[in-house]
């Protein structure tokens, strides 16, 4: 049957798109997209034989175990203040247990908006540190040890590819891609820090989006950059991502400044750049306020975000260029590689559009980085004083490997037109350069100290079978390059890829150290003490530096009053300060034996000790000599002036003081550390070092307390006949590195290593009177003699009081509750005036500590947004819960809503009738909600406006056929 004319062009159609697609077939083996793949798949190849461990054997390499071992708790070989280990332990303490605790809100179909493990309770949805919606969180969770491990290595790939994609933007050949790509990703920096959320995998992709944006402004690749922009926001440490979206938009005016072909001048060709950035900002602000609302309102709810400090983490000029040419810092070293080093002053051998921009925002990279002036001045003022200026490092690496593949294609790239001699004279120059400088610091031995940017990482001097590997390599290198135009066209297309390997194994010797090293881990999923019930709605209290880290709590579900974060909620330091917490670092305070009753305020049952504690407090005036007949001269420097033993039999401990008087102006110079010894004088129990610091000042006077457990089973087989027990103090001095003798005294002396303090047992002990006041009850010990205290007074989470006071400020109300004769069990500081009547004459009776509890039924935390509590009150009454204080907390008494008051300086209370009722808290901040209405329009906004242009440009081709 004939064809009819439609049929006709139906069937010539369909053969012109069937001839189509075999041409595209076969010219995809031999364009662009077959070498793309290629170099793709070749760079996944190279991820996965470099991690071969870890991909086909399951070996670790996070770091997530190591939080573990710098705790004593985990760890009985820790000790107070020399925990070493080769990272920063605090960033994965902020970011770790946040990220499971995420993942367990979010597996239980609940927002994670606020968590209540952590201090009284703080917005985590407000720390854009939590980062509680990152999309790989979701995907490989911190709680699935195999997913996690695989994630850094898939993290390296695509920071690797995308390395790759961002070097072919910028015109660079595949071989100097690849090179560029291996030099970034293997970085020895890099690999360092892969499992904090600085996301250097991201950069080069960001950096892509912006250099596509440069070539093609138009309204879908500004849209597409502003997404993500703002999938950085949701994922990347914010001081990083500011450095990384600051740097790429200094990119990407740059290529459009040097873009001379539309004939317009420098001023209109800048303001056309940053028009062209504007959409791009807009669009990721949008899409990310669920996460920058509720930080902003943290902000205006905290005390800080960080300091004000005077040292800023960064990395010296010098340091970063010595760096390039040795990895002195082993674990995490700016080192691309030694081959790269020797190309990066290649690229200036024929500087094009790409390069000139390269070199500008490598120029401002370095200055910011390296805190050179100006930016010193600027980065000393708020807020640019919070921003850390070694986050900026991982851009220069970025931009300094594509410096180096610049360097790398001016080689080879048979379209680049370089003069020989300039470039041998160059290449000989470098590789002298390279050699001799490390050669000189060796010989030298020049210290590295003043060029530490991480004190948690360890630095080496370079040695000389190092220095010989790199020379050769270098010489080697050397020899190839200016050989290249002599060598047959077969050898010419195998020395790019032997260079690449060259450069790859120098990288790969220094990355390698990065890594841990142990075959294997286990990630504890249990308590270590199980004596705390872990669904405990009350907090606990964990004593010592290196004991329990403030946030591994919510790892087990238990509840701590101590916080590890660069943002606290308003109020709460002040709190802690003096509930008796000493700062430790910027972000988070220890406590020591001694603590007061303003920890029973914020509901801390049980307190968890690697030593003993006691409230009961001996007389510091020692007024009793006959301990001391004579003072005890130890140095010239040091004196003992008189000490006081006793026994503290409800804890089961030995407890004591000194007071010494330092002569010597010398800090650090004497350390204490008070002993337990058995009859035969043997160390039984050793305490932690106390620092006998003179200040700067002569004469000066120094009190010293201790205490010493004795086991409860030695208590028990013992009773309370501890006369073979005895106390020790030992005296170590720093400087000589040695004991210190006692020269003058009665006492016993063991190899004059030890004063041993009068036996406590012959003192008359006045502990009947004291124990009644204390309020804390030893109730567990284990076999290494951690101990976990009850503290009898803590206030329950929440509770009736039908007494308040009003304070006339913060101040004020700070002072009243720290009163020591504040009675928090039958009332409470409030800072609002109330127009409410409270029964009269009520019962004040201190000793009885249930009178506060009376009314409440019951007491519920569903979730972590939300408290449940049903009362049966007689009379109507203040109704305290020990949860601070924030906006976006609703209270409602049987589903109506009634006003939250600010209660004891720190949390909670609501005005509860007599009756019995259902109060309900719930968390509900508006900043989040109208975050999330924001970012939807935007994104449907933005999805409308692409799928628009997209069905354009197909109606165009259409038109065009």
């Amino acid at each position: 049957m004939p064809l009819t004319s439609t049929e006709t062009r139906h069937s010539a159609h369909n053969l012109s798109q069937s001839v189509n697609t075999k041409s595209r077939v076969s010219n995809f083996m031999s364009n662009d997209s077959f070498k793309l793949v290629l170099s793709l798949l070749l760079l996944v190849f190279t991820t996965a034989l470099f991690f071969y461990p870890t991909v086909f054997a399951g070996s670790p390499i996070c770091k997530l175990a190591h939080l573990f071992e710098l705790d004593s708790l985990f760890n009985p070989s820790v000790k107070e203040h020399n925990a070493t280990i080769n990272y920063d332990p605090s960033a994965y303490l902020i970011h770790i247990p946040n990220q499971n605790f995420a993942n367990e809100q979010i597996n239980k179909f609940q927002l994670p908006l606020w968590n209540h493990h952590n201090a009284c309770g703080y917005p985590i949805i407000g720390d854009i540190q939590s980062f509680v919606f990152s999309p790989l969180h979701f995907l490989f969770p911190a709680s699935i040890l195999p997913l996690l491990n695989l994630a850094l290595v898939i993290e390296v790939a695509i920071g690797a590819m995308g390395t790759l994609i961002l070097a072919r933007s910028l015109k660079l050949s595949y071989k100097g891609a690849i090179f560029s790509s291996l030099s970034y990703a293997f970085c020895p920096f890099i690999l360092h820090y892969m499992e904090l959320p600085s996301h250097n995998w991201l950069f080069p992709w960001m950096f892509y989006t912006f250099v596509h944006l440069s070539k093609y402004p138009t309204i879908t690749n500004k849209l597409i950059t502003g997404v993500v922009c703002a999938l950085g926001i949701y994922i990347i440490h914010p001081e990083c991502f500011f450095f990384a979206a600051a740097f790429a938009s200094i990119l990407a005016i740059a290529l459009i400044c040097n873009d001379t072909l539309n004939g317009l001048s420098i001023l209109k060709r800048l303001i056309h750049a940053i028009t062209t950035l504007v959409p791009s900002a807009i669009s990721a602000i949008l899409l990310s306020t669920p996460v920058l609302l509720p930080f902003f309102e943290y902000l205006a709810n905290a005390n800080f975000y960080k300091a004000n400090v005077d040292w800023h983490p960064h990395i010296c000029w010098d340091a970063f260029l010595y760096g390039l040419m040795h990895p002195f810092f082993v674990e995490a070293s700016p080192f691309l590689g030694i081959i790269a080093c020797l190309l990066l002053p290649v690229c200036l051998l024929s500087i094009n559009k790409q390069v000139k921009a390269l070199l500008i925002t490598f120029f401002i990279a370095f200055i910011m980085t390296t805190t050179l002036p100006p930016f010193n001045t600027i980065l000393s003022q708020r807020p640019f004083s919070y921003l850390m200026p070694i986050y900026g490092l991982p851009i220069l690496l970025l931009i300094a490997s594509l410096l180096s593949a610049f360097g790398f294609s001016n080689i080879f790239d048979k379209h680049k037109n370089t003069k020989g001699y300039s470039l041998e004279t160059l290449l000989i120059a470098t590789a002298i350069l390279i050699l001799s400088i490390p050669a000189l610091v060796y010989f030298h031995r020049i210290s590295f100290y003043n060029w530490i940017f991480d004190w948690s990482i360890h630095y080496t001097n370079l040695s000389k079978p190092e220095w010989l590997n790199n020379a050769i390599i270098v010489t080697f290198a050397v020899v190839l390059i200016c050989s290249f135009k002599y060598l047959p066209k077969s050898a010419q297309k195998i020395i790019p890829f032997v260079l690449i390997a060259l450069n790859f194994i120098s990288i790969s010797c220094a990355a390698v150290i990065s890594l841990p090293t142990e075959a294997s881990f286990n990630y504890r999923k249990t308590a270590p003490i199980s004596y705390i019930p872990k669904k405990s709605d009350m907090r606990f209290l964990a004593t010592g530096r290196n004991f329990f880290l403030p946030n591994i709590n919510s790892l087990f579900g238990l509840q701590d009053l101590r916080y590890l974060s660069p943002l606290s909620p308003k109020r709460y330091t002040e709190f802690i300060q003096k509930a008796g917490g000493e700062r430790a670092s910027l972000y988070f305070f220890i406590f020591d034996q001694h603590t007061n009753h303003m920890i029973d305020l914020a509901s801390v049952k049980y307190i968890i000790s690697p030593y003993p504690l006691s409230n009961l407090m001996l007389n510091k005036e020692l007024t009793n000599p006959a301990l001391l007949p004579q003072q005890i001269k130890y140095a010239s420097g040091l004196r003992l002036i008189s000490a006081n033993v006793n026994y503290d039999y409800s804890h089961y401990q030995i407890f004591g003081n000194c007071l010494f008087k330092v002569h010597t102006i010398a800090t650090d110079r004497y350390r204490l550390r008070p002993a337990l010894l058995d009859e035969n004088n043997n160390e039984i129990w050793t305490g932690n070092d106390v620092l006998l610091n003179a200040n700067g000042q002569t004469d000066h006077m120094q009190f010293v307390e201790f205490s010493l457990p004795i086991s409860l089973k030695t208590a028990k087989a013992m009773g309370n006949k501890y006369n073979k027990l005895r106390a020790s103090i030992t005296i170590f001095d720093v400087w000589l590195q040695k004991f210190v003798k006692p020269e003058a005294t009665n006492t016993d002396l063991i190899a004059g290593k030890y004063l041993l303090l009068p036996n406590p047992a012959k003192q008359n002990s006045s502990h009947t009177a004291t124990d009644k006041m204390s309020s804390l009850k030893l109730i567990y010990e284990s076999p290494r003699a951690i101990r976990i205290y009850e503290n009898k007074r803590a206030l329950p989470p929440a509770y009736i009081v039908h007494k308040f006071q009003i304070a006339s400020s913060e101040e004020d109300s700070l002072n009243k509750i720290s009163a020591i004769n504040f009675d928090a069990h039958h009332n409470v500081i409030l800072e609002k005036k109330l127009n409410i009547d409270l029964p009269k004459n009520i019962s004040s009776n201190t000793n009885s500590y249930d009178a506060y509890s009376s009314g409440i039924v019951s007491f519920k935390r569903p979730n972590s947004n939300q408290v449940k509590i049903e009362t049966n009150n007689s009379l109507p009454g203040i109704l305290v819960l020990t949860d601070t204080f924030y906006p976006g907390w609703v209270a409602t008494i049987d589903n109506k809503e009634i006003p939250i008051l600010r209660a004891n300086y720190l949390f909670k209370a609501i005005h509860i009738p007599a009756g019995k009722h259902l109060v309900e808290f719930k968390f509900v901040p508006l900043s989040f909600w109208l975050g999330v209405m924001l970012a939807t329009i935007s994104l449907f906004a933005v999805m409308l406006i692409c799928a628009t242009k997209i069905i354009g440009k197909k109606d165009k081709s259409h038109v065009g056929i």
